[in-house]
């Protein structure tokens, strides 16, 4: 008996357990790590490892070989119905991603800056126009526990600079219970039209027997 609450408190507690992920963007360029648990792990840039050198391979004479007829393809048609169930398929995918995913931190700086001020106007007025536009969206699918976007400008740059950083995470059990739910929709997806391209391929041939004869 306790061995099976045991196994259930570990099975409770991987299935709780959040792998989050961070992104982070500045001049020095991207920077990705990872972290599960207590354990973290940078996914880039990789630290550098010295290379070996590599005695060089001879290589053997390769055989010449016959090009290969080309197979001809069959002339199948589109089944709307297929498509059709394939896009309601992405559509709930997507969907379902957006509620597994929790964005902890959306983080970015934006600085406009140039010689020309016109041109740092402008472009300080497109960037506003650009995430204001595009935030709403996010937080109206997404789920977005804290933001600190910020657009500047400042004229005495030679250049426009980005930051940002991004972090999120998912939990594991929900991560599974994505995984069988998404892999049981495509299963469904492929026993239903299975049938009906099996019956196209065969009347295929058979136009082809009967052109043939």
């Amino acid at each position: 008996m306790i061995g099976w609450l045991i196994a259930l408190g570990a099975v409770l507690l991987i299935g709780f357990t959040r792998v989050r992920l961070r992104l982070c963007y500045d001049e020095a360029g991207l920077a990705v790590s990872v972290r599960v648990g207590i354990f973290h792990m940078r996914l880039y840039p990789r630290p550098e490892k010295e290379k070996k050198r590599k005695e060089p391979r001879v290589r053997k004479a390769e055989a010449q070989e016959e090009p290969k007829p080309k197979k001809k393809a069959l002339g199948l048609k589109i089944d709307p119905d297929a498509i059709r169930d394939l896009l309601a398929i992405i559509r709930k995918t997507l969907r379902r991603t957006a509620r597994l995913v929790r964005f902890e931190l959306i983080e970015a700086r934006f600085t406009s800056g140039g010689d020309d001020a016109a041109k740092v106007a402008v472009h300080y007025g497109r960037l506003n126009q650009i995430i204001y536009t595009v935030y709403p969206i996010l937080k109206q699918n997404m789920r977005i526990k804290k933001t600190a976007v910020k657009i500047l400008s400042d004229y005495t740059l030679s250049k426009s600079t980005y930051y940002g950083k991004l972090s999120l995470s998912v939990s594991i059990g929900r991560s599974v219970i994505f995984a069988f739910a998404s892999l049981g929709s495509a299963l469904r997806f492929y026993l239903r039209h299975r049938n009906t391209q099996e019956r196209e391929v065969s009347a295929y041939g058979q136009r082809k027997q009967a052109q043939a004869g």
